[in-house]
């Protein structure tokens, strides 16, 4: 589950001020797609880190650069393929 950067912010004030549960944010915002183990992971995270920001080497970031190199070698641009 993705939560936008509101999302993290308003669920990580529920959580430090209020000590809200998965449970209880579920039942605080019905109308939003949470599921409970995502929100009990967020949680988590909050938790040890204090923070609901993602890792800085977390997939997605991961995933571009892994997207950026296959576009350089499908143009044949990578030093490999020009030996």
């Amino acid at each position: 589950m993705v939560f936008t950067k509101e999302d993290g912010i308003v669920i990580k004030v529920f959580r430090q001020s209020k000590c809200y549960s998965a449970r209880k944010l579920l039942e605080e915002f019905p109308d939003k797609d949470l599921s409970c183990s995502a929100l009990d992971r967020l949680l988590r995270q909050i938790d040890t880190t204090g923070s609901a920001d993602r890792k800085s080497g977390s997939s997605r970031e991961v995933y571009g650069l892994h997207k950026r190199h296959a576009n350089v070698c499908a143009n044949g641009d990578h030093f490999q393929h020009k030996l």
